[in-house]
């Protein structure tokens, strides 16, 4: 029998990765869902200006997509201490490569902004959930 503190490992390891991408993407859209639901209530309920209003709603969403990713998507053991300063930098990573795809496609290269939003959506949710799957909710007794 193997020792139990390589077990989250190997469970790690065995979990399939076309599953974990799915509740990835699962997650992510009841995030989103979660931040236009606030920026609605905001801007129309509240009377707050559009910017402010979504950044909240960022952040709150952020809590559930951490919440559901570290439980649902990666069912990661990693101390909240590691993992969730992980999670916010590679979100942060995320939100400044977003900024920079959006401003090379559509304000450089002058491509469609519904076009470049679709290729930098893509690639950021591929890297989030790269770095998210083998760093921020990596098994604890890996490094």
């Amino acid at each position: 029998m193997p020792d139990a503190s390589v077990m989250p490992t190997l469970h790690h390891k065995a979990r399939p990765l076309t599953s974990e991408a799915l509740r990835f993407a699962a997650v992510g859209t009841a995030a989103t869902a979660l931040q236009y639901a606030i920026l609605v209530a905001l801007v129309r309920f509240a009377g707050w200006d559009a910017a402010p209003a979504s950044v909240l709603g960022f952040a709150v969403s952020l809590w559930l997509n951490y919440g559901l990713n570290r439980r649902y998507t990666f069912a990661s053991e990693r101390p909240h201490a590691q993992a969730l300063p992980r999670f916010v930098a590679t979100a942060t990573c995320g939100l400044a490569l977003t900024a920079f795809g959006m401003y090379v496609l559509s304000s450089l290269l002058r491509w469609d902004y519904l076009v470049a939003q679709v290729i930098v959506t893509v690639a950021v949710t591929t890297w989030n959930f790269a770095l998210n799957r083998w760093w921020s909710f990596r098994p604890a007794n890996v490094p």
